[in-house]
């Protein structure tokens, strides 16, 4: 089981560090229900409804151990949101092959 949510893929370079790289994954329609329905029990708007700001995480890597848990959660690399896995890689010096 992965100690990483959504969004996240962990990588070994060809140097041999192990890193972490994530992007926001969005709200997905479960997600979504479930929080509409909280919303909506105490008479909130629904998510949809265009009254809330939806916040998009930047894309960032974090140096991990060999079996992918974080060395520390303080991110080596920071991109702007919607950079992809491979681009972030890319734009801190690494290859994709």
């Amino acid at each position: 089981m992965s100690p990483w949510g959504d969004g996240v893929v962990h990588y070994r370079t060809s140097d041999g560090r192990d890193l972490a790289v994530s992007v926001d994954a969005g709200v997905n329609a479960l997600t979504t229900a479930l929080i509409n329905e909280t919303l909506e029990a105490q008479g909130i708007p629904a998510l949809d409804s265009g009254v809330h700001k939806v916040v998009v995480e930047p894309t960032v890597i974090i140096e991990c151990g060999p079996n992918g848990e974080a060395i520390t959660l303080d991110r080596w690399r920071e991109y702007p949101p919607g950079t992809s896995h491979e681009d972030a890689l890319r734009w801190a010096g690494f290859g994709i092959a």
